[in-house]
């Protein structure tokens, strides 16, 4: 019996130790084109890693089951996930728990266009904004672009597919694909170039963020990202990740803004306390070039 109790308490001993450690399941592999996949890992490894010493060891655990953004949303609500990164929005923000330092400094919000190379003469001979309204733009169903840009006036088209997304640009009735900026380079450079390029004259910005969220049930795993995002802000380590991140580094080795007709966009989705009076989370702290829109004074 004395055995038996001992064994018993090992075990518990045991579970308790290994529950010590900060368990994070995210999905590893997506339905939809998201070439960032490997930099928010990154993000996520580096958040857990600077939150070590307060919050104790962690454990990532991928998921390998294709998802689309809903899909993923209803797995963190059920629980089989721990935490998902897309865009912010009151809906989002309500349901979930966001951790409101921008991932990718509000970049998402800056978006290119992919199109076929044969159509820039097109969209050079569009010199205003009601202009490229009129081109009828692809995104997924699923994504909170869908609504900003229809809100703002755009001809848009949801997918809910995104096999051969880009090969949908051969399309008649489809002109471009908006992508954001960083995104968009990258995907150029990998595409058939004598087909497809990155539109040249044009750039759509709208105000919104890409966050962690995790369920509302784990208020400690969102603490614990909270920590260490600000720590590895503090310490220069996050801007060194985004910065230097190989897909991200021949953007901003470049000057992708300057000859570009900007639309500065509205987005109908953003929290009632988006931190856009933040300064220092945004592109423009370390980057000048990129105050292209006064959001600022929109929001006053």
């Amino acid at each position: 019996m004395r055995l038996f109790v001992c064994g018993l308490f090992a075990l518990a001993f045991f579970s308790v130790s290994a529950d010590s450690r900060t368990i994070v399941k995210f999905v590893d592999k997506t339905e939809a084109v998201d070439p960032q996949k490997d930099y928010y890992i990154e993000v996520l490894r580096l958040a857990l890693e600077k939150s070590r010493d307060s919050h104790g060891d962690y454990v990532l655990q991928p998921v390998a089951v294709p998802m689309l953004q809903n899909r993923q949303l209803q797995s963190l609500h059920l629980g089989m996930i721990d935490v998902v990164w897309t865009m912010t929005s009151q809906d989002r923000e309500d349901r979930f728990t966001a951790v409101k330092i921008p991932l990718l400094r509000g970049l998402m919000g800056y978006r290119v266009s992919m199109i076929l190379k044969e159509s820039q003469p097109i969209f050079d001979k569009i010199t205003t904004t009601e202009g490229f309204k009129r081109r009828l733009a692809l995104q997924g169903h699923d994504w909170p672009d869908m609504e900003i840009l229809t809100h703002n006036g755009y001809r848009v088209r949801g997918s809910s597919t995104h096999e051969n997304f880009f090969a949908m640009l051969l399309r008649p009735d489809i002109q471009h694909i908006p992508r954001n900026i960083l995104e968009g380079y990258y995907e150029c450079e990998n595409l058939n170039r004598n087909v497809f390029s990155l539109e040249a004259k044009h750039l759509l910005v709208y105000p919104t963020a890409i966050y962690f969220f995790t369920s509302p049930r784990s208020p400690e795993l969102a603490e614990r990202l909270y920590v260490g995002l600000k720590n590895a802000q503090r310490d220069g380590s996050f801007d060194a990740l985004f910065l230097n991140y190989p897909m991200h580094k021949p953007v901003f080795d470049s000057d992708p803004i300057k000859g570009r007709l900007v639309h500065c966009l509205e987005n109908p989705l953003l929290p009632e306390d988006f931190p856009i009076d933040d300064r220092q989370l945004w592109m423009d702290a370390v980057d000048k070039r990129y105050a292209v829109c006064d959001f600022h004074k929109k929001r006053q």
